[in-house]
């Protein structure tokens, strides 16, 4: 009876033992996921300008969460990633060998680098169980933080160019044919693929310009957030306008009115435009400075750019051609850079100048992982 008693009370004992500890393992590894998930959020902050300070963030946080590296044990190992599906290389931004597969590939500091991992571990505390001849366990968890959208509902105005200069050809197509791949391409960065068919809580609405006195609107209003039916306005973008006569100010002026008129709350509001050349009325002169009608078209541009910065948070601008001049030019083929940098609106919003058309689809991509790095941060 007493062996029957001792060998009862030892696996009682044992039972409790285990009981006690394992509920400290479980609180404790709640403790390093809270943790990690703090590393790896405040490591993303500075991503992917500065890959090097994330990484000391992400220790900087473990550590004011209980886990100092090198500390009783304890492991704090960030490790950078790339996540994006860039299919062309993009400078400020990682490229990862293969866009086509969705697994995160490793990157290193330098690289700029968009997502960082943090992984935890320690020993497990016990304090019974090893007077029992139980050897210690391995505490870990590990969380990965990227940009990404959705952490703020985010609204955008693509604005396009349409008029006739957009017919030059790259590549076998015309600019206006890159420039609606480009717009396809954000999409399909937004929605979370080409396969999606919603934009999440995002809304993006497609504005065309040529020299008419309004923009036209070839699609959804702002308040939609259905991606197959932004896609098909863009595919459906009409023939180029038959001409160079260029009014730049009604597209940022349809783009600030719909701004206006779907507010929603607490949203992050952008404006992408996209022109290959300057403000231009038919009939002016092509060459020189003398256009009377030309430059009253750019100083109502100017007076448009106020209330669209009161607007929108941010503002990019992208222009298309190897052809620059003066604020003064009469040349329609030529990029006024000038206004187009006052236009934009930063950080992180800017002007970027792309002559080969064909890059346009990469460059719209970038934009849309800055937009979502700005959402995230916001």
């Amino acid at each position: 009876m007493m062996i029957m008693f001792a060998a009862i009370f030892t696996i009682i004992m044992v039972m409790g033992a285990l009981v006690v500890d394992v509920g400290l393992w479980l609180s404790e590894r709640r403790s390093a996921v809270k943790a990690a998930d703090l590393a790896a959020l405040a490591g993303s902050q500075d991503l992917p300008a500065n890959d090097q300070l994330a990484m000391d963030n992400a220790l900087e946080w473990a550590e004011r969460n209980g886990y100092e590296n090198g500390v009783d044990g304890v492991k704090v190992e960030p490790k950078l990633f790339c996540s994006n599906t860039l299919t062309q290389a993009v400078s400020g931004i990682c490229h990862k060998s293969n866009p086509s597969n969705p697994e995160p590939e490793e990157c290193s500091t330098g690289q700029h680098c968009d997502s960082i991992r943090v992984t935890i571990t320690k020993p497990g505390s016990h304090i019974f169980s090893k007077f029992f001849g139980l050897g210690d366990i391995q505490e870990g968890s590990a969380a990965m933080a990227a940009l990404s959208f959705g952490m703020v509902q985010t609204d955008v105005v693509l604005v396009i160019d349409k008029t006739g200069s957009m017919d030059q050809q790259t590549g076998g197509h015309t600019r206006l044919y890159w420039a609606k791949q480009a717009a396809l391409a954000f999409v399909n960065w937004i929605a979370g693929g080409s396969g999606s068919s919603t934009l999440g809580n995002n809304h993006i609405e497609v504005l065309t310009f040529d020299g008419n006195a309004t923009a036209q609107l070839v699609g959804p209003a702002l308040g939609n957030s259905d991606a197959d039916a932004v896609r098909a306005a863009i595919n459906n973008i009409g023939d180029l306008s038959g001409s160079g006569d260029t009014y730049i100010a009604k597209g940022i002026e349809g783009a600030t009115g719909d701004l206006n008129a779907h507010v929603h709350d607490d949203s992050y509001r952008v404006v992408v435009l996209l022109s290959d050349g300057r403000n231009y009325k038919n009939g002016d002169a092509m060459s020189g400075t003398f256009c009377n009608a030309t430059h009253t078209r750019r100083t109502n541009t100017v007076a448009a750019i106020g209330p669209l910065h009161d607007e929108a948070d941010t503002v990019y601008t992208v222009g298309v051609g190897n052809q620059t001049g003066t604020w003064d030019s009469c040349n329609p083929y030529e990029l006024d850079e000038a206004l187009l940098g006052d236009i934009a609106e930063g950080p992180p919003g800017d002007y970027t100048q792309v002559i080969d058309a064909s890059t346009l689809p990469a460059v719209f991509q970038a934009i849309a992982w800055k937009i979502a790095g700005r959402a995230l941060t916001q």
